[in-house]
């Protein structure tokens, strides 16, 4: 049989592919539903502890966040990777999971982010 370490090499490479593949599942189950057609929204995307939403710039609306894409992470840079310091501005095409409630955060999926720019956050 194989020794220990080449079981390992396998088991590693078979994951890494698996989470490779990952983001390309994510963006293609991002689609249009019965909730709602996926629309695009040049707007702001924050991550917090609990939470991530993308606030539709010049509006009041924000959306909650369920499923993003990697290339949004990746514009946070080396020196932010969590995102906790830095807004990304863009342009965001994305699908709703549910109807809109007035009042309410719409959950949604980021199917595609476009023009990523980041920029600091203020300090309150």
């Amino acid at each position: 049989m194989f020794p220990l370490t080449c079981k390992m090499t396998m088991v590693a490479s078979v994951a890494f592919a698996l989470i490779a593949l990952v983001p390309r599942l994510a963006a293609q189950s991002c689609k249009q539903t019965s909730e709602g057609a996926c629309f695009t929204v040049h707007g702001r995307y924050k991550v917090d502890a609990d939470r991530e939403t993308i606030w539709i710039i010049g509006t009041h609306r924000e959306l909650m966040v369920d499923e993003e894409l990697d290339s949004i992470y990746a514009a946070f840079g080396n020196d932010d990777p969590n995102g906790y310091d830095h807004y990304v501005i863009g342009n965001f095409t994305v699908c709703p999971l549910e109807k809109a409630v007035p009042g309410e955060m719409r959950r949604v999926c980021v199917r595609r982010a476009a023009n990523l720019r980041r920029t600091p956050r203020q300090s309150n």
